[in-house]
């Protein structure tokens, strides 16, 4: 799969680990901050070259739903199967989270 402008790099293998080392890289080679957090909440190589151009960063967080801070957050599906399956186990809870 080529990359492009628009692909969005959590769909072909972006990583936290590898967000992280890329903000390392570009702070190393162009002397900028991009945080992590920036890295996935963008996706693309143009948003993210947008934010360090600074190019309208409205444009960059089109489609993507800020929800009000709350006291709790319900739980997932895949997170209420996770705590299932440990409570059949039996297993301390250390084993599923660190």
């Amino acid at each position: 799969m080529p990359l492009e402008f628009t692909s969005n790099l959590l769909s072909i293998g972006m990583t936290s680990l590898l967000a992280i080392r890329f903000s390392v890289m570009v702070n190393k080679e162009l002397n900028m901050n991009l945080p992590t957090r920036d890295i996935l909440k963008l996706k693309t190589i143009r948003l993210l070259a947008r934010l360090l151009t600074g190019e309208q960063q409205e444009q960059a967080a089109n489609g993507v739903r800020q929800y009000p801070a709350q006291e709790y957050y319900p739980l997932t599906e895949t997170q209420k199967g996770i705590y299932y399956d440990w409570e059949k186990a039996g297993m301390p809870c250390n084993t599923i989270f660190p």
